[in-house]
């Protein structure tokens, strides 16, 4: 294992970005799962998280040329939802450009990715049911939320990191792009 990766079977996180998050990790299939080491004390926002990651760099640099860093910054207890740049890439060439130069359809897909949960996110099967929570988007979408049977999602995008803890919520990675 190299000094940069902490499991070569999930997406690329990068072991400074554990640091930040203060634990050790569980892993399960492609997922990822950091302890709940109170990290709000860090006083590290979303947005520094989401900027220093590199498996979201993608979607770090479209916040930033659209002038969002502020919204993932904002004081509160919020569920970050973030794409992986491997998402980001099978995004179609004219969605990708559209979110990359369209201020205002920018602005509302990365609202998308903002939301009221705060909760853990958790794979783990309990009794064979799971839990599926209507979350509601700073874009003011509603988007339903699956935990406790196999691969969490939200919006039908599977969970691929999560519970990574912010001063201002949890970031969780995501494989998709919340359009709707």
């Amino acid at each position: 294992m190299s000094s940069d990766l902490v499991s070569a079977s999930a997406p690329q996180i990068s072991r400074r970005m554990l640091g930040l998050a203060g634990g050790v990790a569980l892993f399960t299939p492609a997922i990822l799962f950091l302890p709940l080491h109170e990290a709000r004390a860090q006083a590290r926002s979303a947005y520094d998280l989401i900027s220093s990651a590199p498996a979201v760099s993608g979607f770090a640099q479209i916040i930033k040329t659209h002038g969002m860093e502020e919204a993932f910054q904002a004081p509160g207890e919020f569920g970050f939802f973030v794409p992986v740049n491997t998402a980001l890439e099978r995004t179609s060439p004219m969605q990708l450009e559209r979110f990359r130069t369209d201020k205002e359809f920018a602005r509302q897909i990365i609202l998308n990715h903002i939301t009221d949960y705060d909760g853990l996110v958790s794979a783990f099967i309990g009794q064979g049911t799971g839990t599926t929570t209507q979350v509601k988007t700073k874009a003011g979408k509603s988007l339903t939320l699956t935990t406790g049977v196999g691969v969490p999602s939200i919006g039908g995008q599977p969970i691929t990191y999560a519970n990574i803890p912010a001063s201002n919520g949890r970031c969780h990675a995501i494989d998709g792009v919340l359009m709707a």
